[in-house]
């Protein structure tokens, strides 16, 4: 376990990613899972006044950098900004929270185009749009 960590930790590393965190005690996988839930409301609070959906994507681990991708690109090409993605990475799952503004018909439009162009490419992928 330790050394999947490790190779775990390089990788979040090298791909830009900050404040690493893991657990092998219980006191401190509750702390961990407290912060991941609270993440919601972090995310609520920096964009606030802004509506959300809260997507729950799966695919086999092999295929999840594929989909993330694909999302970025989607997400660039529909214009959508603000959209915080986290989850359980490890086992091939992730949340992603598109804002938007529920009283601006376009917004709606193109973050209902998102979800539905992430929910055919993770089910392509092998996986599913209910990882939960």
């Amino acid at each position: 376990m330790a050394e999947q960590l490790e190779s775990v930790e390089a990788l979040v590393e090298d791909y830009g990613g900050s404040d690493w965190k893991a657990a092998t005690r219980q006191e401190e996988r509750t702390a961990l899972w407290a912060a991941r839930h609270n993440a919601f409301w972090a995310i609520k609070d920096k964009w606030a006044g802004k509506d959300l959906i809260a997507t729950d994507i799966a695919v086999p681990v092999s295929n999840l950098a594929e989909l993330v991708r694909a999302t970025n690109a989607d997400m660039a090409e529909l214009g959508i900004s603000a959209a915080p993605l986290f989850g359980h990475v490890g086992d091939g799952s992730f949340h992603l929270l598109p804002m938007f503004d529920s009283s601006d018909e376009d917004e709606v439009r193109r973050v209902k185009a998102l979800e539905e162009r992430m929910t055919h490419r993770a089910i392509e992928l092998g996986g599913t749009c209910s990882g939960e």
